[in-house]
């Protein structure tokens, strides 16, 4: 087979904390290894900005747009860049395992990062069915191998708005409250109101604000997320 005459790279990069300081990296980067055989790609700094990267909901909304690139087909390699490996650089590296994307670390913190979370997934595989999300979210009903678990944006429908439930938060901790919002309401996903404060973003309700996001996720990513009280 011919080999591409040029290359797609999708660029990732931290960008959450400073997102002025850390885009304008990115487009030094681009800048510097753009050429006829290599074409960069990071479509997030058109999406930051008109999205709010403090907001949760946005930045998800963001981030999987970008993945969908992935999906797409359009990438032929993700390269690390920075200083460590964001939470959204990991989705991304997850995917591209998954997707069988070239992975090229490009800073020998990237490249500790990418070690680890090979390393982390190895592990992973190798645990019994009783450390399963999916299994532990459905009290065993569901696993997360089972057929249609793959299926995209499927699975929110049992929560409408008004349904008592319980969501995973970011810190891993299920936590009750009240779904408020679906994906009818705001094309990105489920929102909580949960009974307690736990966060300090005072516009998302007040710091009870939880979402599962359901856009380009999984069905066992959303019922690994949340549940029915």
């Amino acid at each position: 087979m011919k080999e591409k005459e040029e290359k797609i790279v999708f660029i990732a990069h931290p960008i959450k904390g400073d997102v002025l300081g850390n885009s304008s990296k990115v487009l030094e980067i681009c800048k510097k290894i753009h050429s006829d055989k290599i074409i960069p790609f990071a479509p997030y700094l058109v999406l930051l900005s008109y999205l709010n990267d403090d907001d949760p909901m946005e930045r998800e909304l963001g981030i999987a747009a970008s993945l969908k690139a992935f999906y797409r087909g359009y990438i032929d390699e993700l390269w690390l860049y920075g200083d460590c490996i964001s939470a959204g650089m990991k989705k991304e590296i997850l995917l591209a395992l998954d997707l069988g994307i070239p992975i090229i670390p490009k800073t020998p913190e990237t490249k500790i990062g990418l070690a680890e979370i090979v390393e982390t997934l190895n592990t992973a595989n190798e645990e019994s069915a009783s450390d399963d999300r999916l299994a532990e979210a459905t009290n065993g009903k569901l696993h997360w191998n089972d057929p249609g678990m793959t299926d995209l944006e499927e699975g929110w429908e049992d929560f409408p708005i008004g349904t008592f439930v319980e969501v995973r938060t970011d810190d891993n901790i299920w936590r009750a409250g009240m779904v408020v919002e679906t994906w009818e309401e705001n094309d990105r996903g489920i929102e909580v109101r949960c009974n307690d404060k736990w966060h300090d973003n005072l516009e998302f309700y007040g710091g009870h604000g939880a979402s599962v996001m359901v856009y380009m996720n999984t069905r066992r990513g959303i019922l690994s997320n949340i549940r029915k009280l």
